[in-house]
């Protein structure tokens, strides 16, 4: 468990934010200029402030007392968008710096070193790297602490695809391995969500929300917050089987009840339709489906399961759980063994629309990207 009470004041600007958050990954999302970065500033113990943080049974800081732990013995993690790598160091001489804790876990550094596609750069120098390469060194670096707490200020920018995947894996597996707290931040709420749906919403140094992704839809105060960036669908599912002559993999989705990759419930566990995927049976995967790719009917469409289209579409049965209605456009939540959310125009709805109504989602396969 973190939990913290923080403030913080210089001209012009100031953060107080506060909250308990007993999960293993946060994300924080917000606007340019919200506080974010100098939250994990605050948390790290590289800025002071006023207040209480508190790490399991550990007080990191306590104004009222004058407790404080000095950032280097806190045991956190701390990733900047700058990197900050030593600069006459190679890249195998950079991870392991600092990294005496984690000498008792056999096979660690190796296994960093393969997630995060670094094998064939250990002896380059700092200079020799590209920006994506030298987050994923100052990433290796932190995670070979094992630390406590992980703070993270857009660790994934600039990275290609396999390398963002396998550095998202490496995180989420320290999260679940050695109990390692992760606080996320990141303008892409796509790195976000491939991670976990817990969010913690700031604008203006304040806290907004703090809940599951689709809950805060119901947030008045977050939800221009999450719009601005664009609404998005992150689906956690396991490949079954795939069909590389039509091109297609069927996969079966996972909860979203807290990300622990149990099936969804049978009942409602329809396999869903995504372009072909080379990976072996029961591989986790993210899915990426844009809420304006879905129409929503009130009846199946029997044509779209048969035939040559079969493999290029997906009809999925679902439940509406809310609908939030903006000037122009409507979303709806859907329960369909997932949470899902459609977004479109009043005039593209089914007539008579209301929460728990069941209705028809209905996408092409194309429009599901592996994230």
């Amino acid at each position: 468990m973190l939990e913290f009470d923080v403030h913080f004041r210089r001209p012009g600007f100031c953060v107080d934010i506060g909250g308990a958050f007993p999960g293993p990954i946060t994300g924080i999302f917000g606007p340019s200029g919200a506080g974010k970065t100098t939250l994990l500033r605050l948390l790290a113990g590289l800025e002071r402030g006023a207040g209480r943080i508190v790490l399991g049974d550990t007080v990191l800081a306590d104004s009222a007392s004058g407790a404080c732990i000095p950032a280097h013995k806190r045991r956190i993690g701390v990733v900047f968008q700058e990197n900050r790598l030593f600069p006459h160091l190679n890249v195998a001489q950079n991870l392991t710096y600092g990294a005496k804790p984690a000498g008792g876990v056999p096979g660690l550094y190796g296994a960093v070193v393969r997630g995060l596609r670094l094998d064939g750069l250990l002896r380059h120098r700092p200079h020799m790297l590209s920006g994506g390469e030298a987050r994923c060194v100052a990433l290796g670096r932190a995670l070979l602490t094992l630390p406590r707490l992980l703070l993270l200020d857009e660790p994934f920018t600039g990275l290609d695809g396999d390398r963002k995947r396998g550095a998202t894996e490496l995180v989420r597996s320290f999260a679940e391995t050695y109990g390692t707290r992760v606080f996320l931040v990141s303008h892409c709420m796509e790195s976000i969500l491939a991670l976990t749906d817990r969010l913690l919403v700031i604008q203006g140094g304040q806290a907004v929300g703090c809940d599951a992704y689709t809950r805060l839809l119901d947030n008045p105060a977050a939800l221009p917050v999450l719009m601005s960036a664009g609404m998005v669908n992150m689906m956690r599912m396991a490949v079954q089987w795939s069909d590389e002559a039509r091109a297609v993999t069927y996969c079966r989705p996972l909860s979203d009840d807290g990300g622990q990759g149990a099936p969804a419930a049978a009942e409602r566990a329809q396999l869903f339709k995504t372009p072909f995927i080379p990976r072996p049976n029961g591989t986790q995967i993210n899915a990426v489906l844009s809420p304006r790719d879905i129409l929503l009917t009130s009846h199946p469409m029997p044509d779209l399961d048969r035939g040559a289209e079969a493999p290029r579409q997906n009809q999925v049965p679902g439940r509406v759980v809310r609908v939030i209605e903006s000037v122009d456009r409507v979303l709806c939540v859907i329960d369909a063994g997932m949470r899902l959310i459609a977004e479109a125009s009043r005039n593209t709805l089914p007539p008579g629309l209301h929460e728990g109504r069941v209705v028809w989602c209905l996408f092409r396969t194309e429009s599901l990207r592996v994230a």
